[in-house]
């Protein structure tokens, strides 16, 4: 199991797409957190592997309104 968090910067006026809901709906998303500061949203992900974690991160950007995601994957 992968353990990762994807930090979000959503560009201006972008948050009519990133919402929290339509984030959950994202397989592999257990929790969004809406922060202020160099991020706009963080995200708590468990998948199985690298692939998975990819994919991920695209459906994520399919969105739309989003410039930039980094992503730290975290060990236990």
């Amino acid at each position: 199991m992968i353990k990762a968090y994807v930090f979000i910067v959503v560009k201006p006026g972008g948050r009519v797409n990133v919402t929290p809901e339509a984030l959950m709906k994202i397989k592999g998303v257990n929790d969004v957190t809406e922060v202020s500061g160099e991020y706009d949203i963080i995200l708590r992900v468990d998948v199985n592997e690298l692939p998975e974690l990819n994919a991920l991160i695209k459906n994520v950007r399919l969105l739309g309104g989003i410039e930039k995601t980094t992503t730290m994957i975290g060990a236990e």
